[in-house]
């Protein structure tokens, strides 16, 4: 599949999600989402406690890791071609997009079965386990994974390609334009961030670390999801 085609999908994807059409199961997704940041940030502890690092940690925490709102993807047509004049890099967005709706798929997937528990702060880790296997996510969930890696290799890339750089400064404007205000902000934030925390493959590591930690205790039924990380673990 080439990029195009890819990225439609991701779209057609995200365009699907039955979080889109109603609003209760909606509010089971984002507080199924707030629940999990919670988590992550309680077992990684100190690593979000500020510095360049700390900012990017917590950024693709809150902003990327559990999956992003595009809204502006459902009001448009020809939005591949749009995306692609308006934002270089197109590895890593074809990854990022993808990675956005698998997220959101198994969030909804957890949610249809946890029944609005997360909603009503009964959300515990023996009913998240259960959840995750009776709704068969494991596998998605480590595709998920390694989307997520390949999506901070080709950050590593990006900030450093002054093509890709530049053609985000000069696509501000255009973007607002054409809808893509939020999409054109979220990127260009991140991009500041990875470059102040020098590699992003580097200052990612302990949140691939901690979901691969989190995928296995989920497959083995522990009682635990996240445990905190070592500094600098890989």
């Amino acid at each position: 599949m080439d990029d195009a085609a890819s990225i439609l999908s991701s779209i057609n994807r995200y365009q699907a999600l039955r979080l889109h059409e109603d609003a209760d199961f909606a509010s089971c997704v984002l507080a199924l989402q707030q629940w999990r940041l919670e988590a992550m940030l309680t077992a990684l502890g100190s690593e979000c406690g500020g510095g360049p690092k700390g900012d990017l940690l917590e950024f693709y925490l809150s902003e990327v890791l559990l999956g992003v709102h595009l809204h502006e993807l459902n009001k448009k047509t020809n939005i591949v071609k749009v995306i692609e004049k308006l934002f270089t890099g197109t590895d890593m967005l074809t990854v990022g997009l993808e990675f956005n709706a698998l997220t959101f798929e198994i969030s909804e997937k957890l949610v249809e079965q946890l029944h609005g528990v997360a909603e009503t702060g009964g959300l515990d880790v023996k009913l998240y386990v259960e959840a995750c296997h009776r709704a068969a996510v494991l596998d998605d969930m480590e595709y998920q994974l390694a989307l997520f890696e390949k999506f901070s290799v080709y950050l590593d890339e990006a900030i450093r390609d002054p093509i890709v750089i530049t053609g985000l400064k000069v696509s501000k404007i255009p973007a607002r334009m054409f809808g893509f205000k939020r999409l054109h902000k979220l990127l260009s934030h991140g991009f500041k961030l990875a470059k102040k925390a020098g590699d992003p493959r580097l200052a990612l590591a302990d949140v691939i670390t901690l979901e691969r930690q989190a995928i296995a205790n989920i497959r083995r039924g522990a009682n635990v999801i996240y445990s905190p990380v070592e500094t600098g673990s890989n």
